[in-house]
């Protein structure tokens, strides 16, 4: 009786081995996550009549894509604001990595409560013109090339704005963790 129990034993033992080493093999064929995805935001300062103002920009990105957002500022302050919302796909190389919009909507933002209402005006990159309305935004990040740096929980994005395979230290934003 000893021996069967003593067989049945092995047998579970050697079942558990077999699902514990499948579960960590599937588990192993998932994409890692980079350390750059999350959510991060930055304030940048904007000209406007009466000095500058803070414009806060969100970014959010995972492995293949982005959403950046942020309120478009008025010079009137009756006019009501405008949040833009650009998404697309993330590609990277090594410690390059470029955002390539596909997608551009723009929602009245409300001051008083922070929140936007749905998107008025979207558009796709199959929109004719679609990169001249890209143009136009105050965006740092969208449609060029960066390299970028994690150092003290803070994202360090060298922006080649000319695209000329150069980053320049003027050309840096540095994000916080959200």
């Amino acid at each position: 009786m000893k021996k069967l129990s003593f067989r049945r034993i092995i047998r579970l033992v050697f079942a558990l081995s077999v699902v514990l080493s499948f579960g960590s093999t599937c588990a192993d064929n998932e994409e890692p996550t980079p350390d750059y995805a999350g959510k991060w935001e930055t304030e940048k300062p904007y000209p406007s009549t009466s000095g500058f103002v803070k414009v806060f920009y969100y970014l959010e990105l995972s492995n293949s894509e982005f959403t950046e957002t942020f309120v478009k500022p008025t010079l009137d302050a009756t006019v009501t604001p405008t949040q833009v919302k650009i998404e697309g796909l993330v590609s990277i190389t090594g410690n390059i990595l470029e955002l390539t919009p596909n997608k551009l909507s723009f929602s009245y933002y409300n001051r008083s409560t922070s929140t936007a209402a749905e998107p008025h005006e979207s558009y796709s990159n199959e929109d004719q013109n679609f990169d001249l309305r890209l143009d136009g935004l105050i965006s740092p990040t969208s449609n060029h090339k960066m390299e970028y740096d994690i150092t003290d929980g803070k994202l360090y994005l060298k922006i080649d704005y000319n695209k000329d395979g150069l980053y320049s230290e003027s050309e840096k934003s540095v994000y916080t963790k959200q």
